[in-house]
C-alpha cells in the first residue's frame, strides 16, 4: 500500500527520497513521523531540519512534533536563508542586521538574499559541510514552491552529504506563473529522476471521517485537471458536494451581489457550520465578500503584514519628512481598511502636513488637523504610529470617521503599537521576529483568498465566484481549484454562474 511503501521509503538508507503527495493524504503526518524516527538515530548536538514555505506548515509541523523537543529544527526556507546571511554577512556584502534589512526591503528581498546565499554554498562547500553536520536530516515541505535559488540551496546540502526527504505536489505550484511556473515544475521532474526513490501518497485521509466520497471525488478531479480535462458538475455528486447556480451582479470588479432568492441557500450554507472557509481566488473579491456577509466573517490575514512592512520601510527612510510619513500612512490605511480616501480624508491630511498646520479649523478638518500634528510633532514612526491610533480613536467617537472601516484588524492593531519604541530598529527586529515565529490559528469562520489557505484544513468550505472571470482555463487557475476544493474534509460548495461560468466545469 501507498502509506506502508513511503514510510518505508523514507526510514531507507537513500539519500534523496521524493514524495509526491496530493493535499489530504498524510504528507504531514509521514513527515512528521520520519522526523521523530530520524531524530532518534541522531547524534547529541544534531537536529532534523524542516524547511517549510509557509509560516502556516511551520505551525502544523510544530504541533505535530511538539514532544521533540530540541532534537528538531523547523522553520521557512527563507529563515535558513536569512541565519546563513546573519552568519556570513561580510562575505555576502550585507549588514550584520539581516531581520530589518529585510523588513526593511520588504517580500522583494528575499529573492536576492537567496541568490547570495546559493552562490556562497557553491563556491564554499565548507559552508554547506558545517550546515549538514548540525543537520545531517533535511526535509523539504511542498518543495514544487521552490524557486531556483532556494533550490540549488538544498542540492548544496544535498552534496554536503545531507539525507534529504522531499515532499511536494505539482498541481499545489500556485504562486507563479509563465516561465517561472514551467521552471518550477520541470526542476520538480528533474528531482524525480535523480531522486533514489518516488513514492507516491494516494489515500484521502483528511475525508476519513468527515466524506470519504467527497475525498475520492476531490482526488479523481486533481487527475482530470492535471491531464487538462474539467471537472464535470452534471450530476452524480458525491456525499458533501453542493453546487450552487448563481449569478453576480455586482457592477464593479471585486464586487459581490445575488439576488434574493439563489442567495438563501448560500446564506443558510455558511450560517449554518461554525467551521467554515470562504475561499475565492482574488484580493479585491475578499473585500466584496465580506460586505456581502455583512462584515461578520472576519478576513484571514495570514503570517504576514505586507503592509506594515511597507509602512516600517518607508517610516525609516522618510524620518523627518513629515509629508512622505503622511502619505506612507494614507496608503497603509486604504490597504487595510476602507473609507480612509484621499478626497475623504488623505488629501487634506497632506495639505496640512505641507502647510504645518498654520491655518485654525473646526469640525472634521480640525479633526484632520489633529492627526497631522502628532506627524509634525514627531515625523518619525513614533508619529505615524499615534497618528493611526488617533485615526482609531476618532473612527469610535466622531461622526466624521463612522465610514471608515478596517478589514485587517490585526495589521491594523500593530501598526497602532509602533509608537511604543523609539528605536525603528527595535521596531524592525520585533517585526521581522513575529514574521519568523507567527503560528497564528485560523479563526473557525474565514475568508480568505485561497493562495492563502494552502496548507489550511477545514470542515465546510465554499468557493465563489467560479466566474470565466476569475477563474479562465490556464494551468495555474488549475491547481487553483484543485486547491480551494481540497480543503473542506466534510463538505465543500461551489458558486457557478449561469452565465459565464467557468470553462473549468462543466455544466
Amino acid at each position: 500500500m501507498s502509506d506502508a511503501s513511503v514510510s518505508e521509503a523514507l526510514r531507507s538508507n537513500a539519500n534523496r527520497v521524493v514524495v509526491e503527495a496530493p493535499a489530504g493524504t498524510g504528507k504531514t503526518f509521514q513527515a512528521a513521523s520520519y522526523a521523530r524516527h530520524a531524530a532518534i538515530e541522531l547524534c547529541k548536538g544534531q537536529k532534523v531540519l524542516i524547511l517549510a514555505h509557509t509560516h502556516a506548515a511551520c505551525g502544523v509541523f510544530s504541533s505535530r512534533t511538539a514532544d521533540l523537543g530540541r532534537r528538531l529544527e523547523i522553520g521557512t526556507i527563507d529563515s535558513l536563508v536569512a541565519t546563513i546571511a546573519k552568519v556570513y554577512h561580510r562575505a555576502l556584502n550585507l549588514p550584520a542586521d539581516i531581520p530589518a534589512w529585510s523588513i526593511e526591503r520588504g517580500a522583494d528581498c528575499y529573492p536576492e538574499l537567496a541568490r547570495r546565499v546559493r552562490l556562497l554554498l557553491d563556491r564554499s562547500p565548507g559552508v554547506a559541510g558545517a550546515m549538514v553536520e548540525r543537520h545531517p536530516v533535511v526535509i523539504c515541505d511542498e518543495h514544487q514552491d521552490a524557486s531556483a535559488d532556494q533550490h540549488g540551496i538544498v542540492e548544496a546540502l544535498a552534496r554536503a552529504g545531507a539525507r534529504m526527504r522531499f515532499f511536494g505536489d505539482p498541481m499545489q505550484a500556485i504562486f507563479t506563473v509563465g516561465r517561472e511556473r514551467e521552471a518550477q515544475l520541470r526542476r520538480w521532474q528533474e528531482l524525480i529522476a535523480a531522486s533514489d526513490s518516488n513514492e507516491p501518497l494516494d489515500t484521502a485521509h483528511r475525508w476519513a471521517v468527515g466524506s470519504p466520497e467527497l475525498g475520492a471525488w476531490v482526488l479523481e478531479q486533481r487527475e482530470r485537471l492535471r491531464a487538462g480535462d474539467v471537472v464535470d458538475l452534471r450530476g452524480g455528486f458525491p456525499r458533501g458536494l453542493q453546487v450552487f447556480r448563481a449569478d453576480n451582479r455586482a457592477p464593479r470588479y471585486g464586487g459581490f451581489q445575488l439576488d434574493a432568492d439563489v442567495r438563501r441557500p448560500i446564506n443558510a450554507f455558511v450560517r449554518n457550520s461554525p467551521n467554515h472557509l470562504v475561499l475565492t481566488p482574488h484580493n479585491a473579491t475578499v473585500l466584496g465578500l465580506n460586505a456581502f456577509f455583512g462584515w461578520r466573517i472576519p478576513i484571514w490575514e495570514g503570517h504576514t503584514r505586507d503592509a506594515l512592512s511597507n509602512l516600517l520601510s518607508t517610516c525609516r527612510r522618510s524620518a523627518g519628512d513629515p509629508v512622505a510619513l503622511g502619505k506612507a500612512m494614507c496608503i497603509f490605511l486604504e490597504v487595510v481598511g476602507k473609507g480612509f480616501s484621499a478626497t475623504a480624508y488623505g488629501n487634506r491630511l497632506i495639505q496640512e502636513l505641507e502647510t504645518k498646520c498654520v491655518k485654525p479649523s473646526r469640525g472634521k478638518p480640525a479633526e484632520i488637523q489633529s492627526i497631522a500634528h502628532l506627524i509634525l510633532q514627531e515625523p518619525n514612526h513614533v508619529g505615524v504610529g499615534a497618528a493611526i491610533n488617533r485615526v482609531h480613536h476618532l473612527m469610535r467617537t466622531s461622526q466624521h470617521f463612522g465610514d471608515i472601516r478596517i478589514d485587517l484588524s490585526q495589521e491594523f492593531a500593530e501598526a497602532r503599537q509602533i509608537q511604543m519604541d523609539p528605536e525603528i530598529s527595535t521596531v524592525l527586529a520585533r517585526q521581522a521576529h513575529k514574521r519568523g515565529t507567527r503560528h497564528t490559528e485560523m479563526p473557525p469562520r474565514v475568508i480568505s483568498t485561497i493562495h492563502k489557505s494552502k496548507g489550511l484544513e477545514t470542515v465546510n468550505a465554499i468557493v465563489l465566484p467560479c466566474d470565466a472571470n476569475t477563474l479562465a482555463n490556464n494551468e495555474k487557475n488549475r491547481c487553483l481549484l484543485y486547491v480551494a476544493m481540497s480543503r473542506a474534509c466534510e463538505s465543500l460548495a461551489l458558486v457557478v454562474p449561469q452565465v459565464n461560468p467557468s470553462p473549468l466545469f462543466l455544466v
